[in-house]
C-alpha cells in the first residue's frame, strides 16, 4: 500500500499527538514531523529531501497562524487542511487556499473519508497525485508486432521486482503465477528520475545508476547488497547513501 508521508503543525501538543494518531490509524498516512509553529514546519519542508503529501495545520497559533501560512504550505507541499477548535476564524487570511477545513473534534470517519476525497484517483480535482502506473513505448519482439510499437504499455508499480536500464531499453522484471516476466521498452525519464518520482512513497530502492528494486520484494538485506526472489544485486556507491537512508527507515541501522 502506497503510504503518504504528513506533517502536523499546532502548538498545542496533545491535539497533534492526538491527531497524529489518528492519522496513523487511517492506513495510508505517515506522519514525519509535528511542529509548534508554522515557520518552523515551512523550514522543514525547505530542508527535507522527502515530498511530503499532506501539511496539517492548526488555524490559530502564536506567531503565524495558519491562516496567514496557507500560501507558503501550498508551495512546499501537495495538500494543506487547516484544523481548528476555533471555527469563527476558519474563514481569515487565505483560508480559501486550503484544500480542507477540519475541526480538532474530526472524528476518524470523518478523517478517513477526507484522506479518500484527497487521493481519490477518480477526482480530477484531488491535490495529491502519486503514479501507481509506468507507462512505456512497447518494442517489437517478433515480426507480427512491427506495426504495433506505437502503442503504449501500463506497467502497475506494485507489480514489479525491478527496473533495469540497459542501453536506450529499459527492461521491467515483473511477477505473475506463472513466474517471471520481462517487459522491454523505452523510458522517457532516467532511472534516477524515476526513483525521484516515487521515493517518498518508499516504494523503490535506488542500487545504482541502471537499476531500481522494488522494496516488497527484498527477502534479504545485506551490508553491501540487497537479495530478491532470484536475483541478487550489489549497492554501488552511488548508491549507498540511498541504501543507508532507506535502513534507517526501515530501523535494521542499527
Amino acid at each position: 500500500m502506497i503510504c503518504y508521508l504528513a506533517i502536523v503543525v499546532d502548538d498545542e501538543p496533545h491535539a497533534a499527538s492526538n491527531l497524529a494518531h489518528k492519522l496513523e490509524l487511517t492506513g495510508k498516512v505517515q506522519v514525519v514531523g509535528k511542529f509548534d509553529a508554522a515557520l518552523d514546519a515551512i523550514d522543514y519542508l525547505d530542508a527535507t529531501e522527502q515530498r511530503i503529501h499532506f501539511v496539517f495545520c492548526d488555524i490559530v497559533m502564536e506567531g503565524m497562524r495558519g491562516t496567514d501560512a496557507v500560501r507558503l504550505f501550498r508551495e512546499r507541499a501537495d495538500c494543506v487542511i487547516l484544523y481548528t477548535g476555533k471555527p469563527e476564524y476558519s474563514l481569515d487570511g487565505e483560508s480559501h487556499l486550503a484544500d480542507a477545513k477540519l475541526p480538532k473534534s474530526v472524528t476518524q470517519a470523518e478523517l478517513n473519508e477526507t484522506i479518500e476525497n484527497l487521493i481519490n484517483p477518480r477526482n480530477p480535482k484531488a491535490p495529491v497525485r502519486i503514479p501507481t502506473y509506468i507507462n512505456i513505448k512497447a518494442m517489437p519482439v517478433t515480426k507480427e508486432d512491427i506495426d504495433h510499437t506505437d502503442r503504449d504499455i501500463r506497467i502497475a508499480i506494485a507489480d514489479l521486482l525491478y527496473v533495469e536500464r540497459s542501453g536506450n531499453y529499459v527492461h521491467f522484471y515483473t511477477l505473475n503465477q506463472q513466474g517471471q516476466i520481462v517487459l522491454t521498452g523505452r523510458l522517457k525519464t532516467s532511472i534516477m528520475a524515476l526513483y525521484r518520482e516515487y521515493e517518498s512513497t518508499n516504494l523503490f530502492l535506488y542500487v545504482n545508476a541502471s537499476q531500481l528494486v522494488h522494496v516488497k520484494f527484498i527477502i534479504d538485506h545485506l551490508k553491501d547488497g540487497v537479495t530478491v526472489p532470484g536475483w541478487a544485486f550489489g549497492i554501488s556507491s552511488k548508491g549507498k547513501p540511498y541504501y543507508r537512508r532507506y535502513l534507517k527507515r526501515k530501523g535494521l541501522d542499527g
